[in-house]
C-alpha cells in the first residue's frame, strides 16, 4: 500500500490526522452523518482502508472537473 498521508483520500474521506494505534496507522477521517444531520469523525484503522487517492491526484482531478 502506498505511504498515506495528511491530506490524502481513504474510502471516499479526507485525512485530517494521522496516528499510531496498537502499532497500526490510523487515520482521522471526517464525513456527514445524514441520520445526526451533522458532521462527523471517527479514527480508520489502516486495515479497514478499501480506496485510496493522494491529495495531488484528487486535486488533478478536482482542476478538469472544474473546466
Amino acid at each position: 500500500m502506498m505511504k498515506i498521508k495528511q491530506g490524502d483520500y481513504v474510502n471516499g474521506s479526507k485525512v485530517e490526522d494521522i496516528k499510531e494505534i496498537d502499532s497500526e496507522p490510523h487515520y482521522l477521517v471526517a464525513y456527514f452523518d445524514w441520520g445526526a444531520k451533522k458532521p462527523q469523525s471517527r479514527w480508520l484503522p489502516e486495515h479497514l482502508v478499501t480506496s485510496y487517492v493522494s491529495a495531488e491526484d484528487f486535486e488533478k482531478v478536482k482542476m478538469v472537473v472544474k473546466e
